[in-house]
């Protein structure tokens, strides 16, 4: 079960406190309940059968709960018929009979909201929230959530405000643009869990935070999350910690750190296999798969795909099933074994037909519900409205009598009334529309101020004369998201030796324009005193240039602003490059083969490895040799049918495929092939491309 579908009914568990009873108990509590009186005490015994099975036997759950809800009709005890009611739909919910549900919880709002039970209504609207997410309607489940928040501080209800918290974040946490939002929800669920030693909401919590990160690629952030994980779930015994040992597998598969990797997926494997849970055996194997495949070890890829592929057959994991499929297909061929990739690619085409058509049968269903429910919604709309014409029509003829009494007071008071709103909105205009020209004139001295200092930061550039004379055949594509840019460049010639340098500084705007002017300033100052420097060399000095001037420290107190960035010296007389890079690669293209420098993973500014030197790669070019150079603002570009990013993959082939073109043609088909992606969307970072002919 993966942890958002954990918290999707984590959240269900602790609105309801329900706890599973033993056998005896509900033995008891059955012979119990047949001999006692019709009151308010069999009401609650009758609640604790129906909370008691609810999650095992839904059946005989709703037979309770309907009883309870009758007697406590009858006894005039709304709390127990609110609680009735939302046992019932709890058991519709296990049996996904949704719109039960709904009318269920529904009444139960009602009744609770009558009474004034505020926990009870922060209770029902989460659960009624959970039916809107499952039917993918993230907006409505997103209001209901955020009035239960609302009630549960209000009440001080803080396991309940946890899990409400986390269920927000899950929402947040499906698009790129609301991740932000998703990580401040996790983090206020986290100190809550911290604050109130609650390690399961503090380990569950801090996987979906790491989740994030490593889903975003900031590896050591993820890892310092999962660690903390992975120490809550040790308090509790709690299976989820299988989930983070694999997620902390494949950080150090990332890192290529294979050994470690399989270590931390192995003792997933050993817990999940120990308690007998066959899914997180399954998540397991096949995250071990991954890692050996990645570490190149093919027969033990193979092996474990085929246990994946055995496990999800027992279990009915089809999408599972799917991608040991797909991994042995790919294992199978890197080993020159295509028959059986070629069977098993098979298998996993047919498998995707079937859960494609299953897929649309659910939406089909899911579809169904959500009109059932918008049906029962109107006709308890109208139902509402019908009692209220008919309360009207009973007191029309006091109505009609008093109105003739007070008639004449009430237009009097409606005339000084009018008059003196009428004065008051006057003045309000007149406040609003001074503020406004106030604001209009701030605005456009702070975007001039912003359209001037982005003429100061293109004077530091580079001249493009001077890149033809040191460059001829050369482009630059460079498109700021904002007036100014994070993303600079800096070219300069001394001593036959030309030296180029593409970087990407933190954030974009005003905030990446200081630290673009810094880049430059420290840049000119580091080759002023060493014209004969080597490429790694600039970069170590320009980071100790940038921790020192920015007063960075290690941990979380410390400012992590910095830059990556790839520098280029090219020595024409002796036909040798040089090249370094802090996260930025360098791409060569020579006889029409692509190869990849990959950089140093590591940026210019404070960072784990901040005493780590940079690498030197020492290239020797031939004429024709084409470099290209760039930061992430064109790869992670958003865009297409399908609204995804570029990725680094199509970029590198839209390089293969101009490279032989003049240089000035391979930047016009750059720009235009960025324009079609982004047709109606807005550019997210600043973009920067170079390439150099040799």
């Amino acid at each position: 079960m993966s942890k958002k579908a954990f918290f999707i009914i984590f959240s269900l568990l602790l609105l309801c406190t329900s706890v599973i009873g033993q056998d005896t108990k509900i033995s008891e509590l059955k012979s119990s309940v047949e001999i006692m009186a019709d009151d308010t005490i069999k009401v609650n015994t009758l609640l604790e059968l129906s909370k008691s099975l609810y999650e095992t036997s839904q059946q005989e759950a709703i037979a309770y709960s309907l009883q309870a809800r009758e007697l406590a009709r009858r006894l005039e005890f709304k709390y127990g018929e609110a609680t009735a009611l939302k046992y019932q739909g709890l058991a519709n919910f296990y049996l996904g009979e949704y719109v039960e549900s709904y009318r269920a919880w529904e009444e139960a709002l009602n009744i609770f909201e009558n009474i004034g039970d505020k926990e009870g209504e922060a209770n029902i609207l989460s659960n009624i929230g959970v039916i809107y997410n499952n039917q993918g309607d993230d907006s409505r489940a997103l209001e209901l959530y955020l009035k239960a928040l609302d009630l549960a501080n209000e009440t001080n209800d803080t396991l309940r405000e946890i899990s409400v918290l986390n269920n927000i974040g899950l929402i947040y946490s499906k698009k790129p643009s609301t991740e932000q939002l998703a990580l401040e929800n996790y983090q206020t669920a986290l100190e809550l869990s911290e604050l109130f030693n609650f390690p399961r909401g503090i380990g569950s919590t801090s996987l979906n935070i790491g989740e994030i990160f490593f889903n975003n690629g900031d590896y050591s952030s993820a890892l310092e999350y999962f660690e903390r994980s992975m120490s809550a779930f040790k308090q509790t015994n709690s299976l989820d910690i299988t989930s983070t040992y694999i997620y902390i597998g494949k950080i150090y598969a990332a890192r290529e750190d294979y050994d470690m990797a399989v270590q931390y997926q192995e003792e997933s494997l050993e817990i999940a296999t120990n308690a007998g849970a066959k899914r997180e055996v399954l998540l397991s194997v096949l995250a071990l798969a991954q890692t050996y495949y990645a570490k190149g070890d093919m027969n033990n890829a193979i092996e474990l795909n085929i246990r994946a592929r055995k496990l999800a057959d027992e279990l009915g994991a089809r999408y599972e099933k799917m991608s040991a499929l797909r991994a042995l297909a790919v294992a199978y061929e890197s080993g020159n074994d295509f028959r059986n990739a070629f069977l098993a690619q098979v298998q996993a085409w047919n498998l995707k037909d079937t859960i494609f058509s299953e897929a649309s049968q659910e939406q089909i269903n899911k579809l169904r519900v959500q009109n059932e429910i918008d049906n029962y919604q109107q006709e308890n709309e109208l139902l509402k409205r019908d009692i209220e014409l008919r309360e009207v029509r009973n007191k029309q003829q006091q109505i009609v009598i008093l109105v003739f009494i007070i008639g004449f007071i009430v237009t009097m008071v409606f005339i000084i009334l009018l008059f003196r709103t009428n004065k008051l909105r006057r003045r309000a205009n007149h406040i609003l529309e001074k503020q406004n020209i106030l604001i209009t004139g701030q605005k456009k001295e702070i975007t001039d101020s912003i359209r001037y200092a982005s003429r100061i930061q293109n004077a530091v550039l580079t001249p493009v004369e001077d890149l033809s004379q040191f460059l001829p055949e050369h482009f630059i594509l460079y498109r700021p998201r904002d007036i100014v840019s994070g993303d600079f460049y800096w070219i300069t010639k001394i001593n036959n030796r030309i030296m180029c340098v593409i970087a990407d500084c933190t954030g974009h705007g005003v905030p990446g324009a200081f630290m673009s002017m810094l880049g430059v300033t420290f840049l000119n100052e580091i080759i002023s005193r060493n014209p004969d420097i080597q490429a790694n060399d600039m970069l170590n000095e320009l980071r100790s240039h940038v921790i020192t001037s920015l007063h960075q420290t290690a941990g979380q107190g410390g400012t992590q602003d910095g830059m990556d960035l790839a520098t280029i010296i090219i020595d024409q007389p002796n036909s040798e490059l040089q090249y370094a890079g802090a996260n930025n690669p360098l791409i060569l293209i020579r006889n029409n083969e692509l190869k990849e420098y990959k950089p140093d993973k590591m940026p210019i500014g404070i960072h784990e490895n901040a005493n780590k030197p940079f690498t030197n790669h020492k290239i020797k070019y031939s004429a024709g040799d084409v470099l290209y150079t760039f930061s992430d603002g064109f790869p992670d570009q958003f865009g297409g049918p399908s609204g995804k990013k570029f990725m680094i993959r199509n970029f590198k082939e839209q390089l293969s495929r101009i490279h032989k073109k003049p240089m000035g043609q391979q930047l016009i088909m750059l720009e235009k092939v960025l324009d079609d992606w982004m047709e109606g969307v807005s550019q997210i970072d600043d973009i920067l491309v170079m390439g150099i002919r040799l």
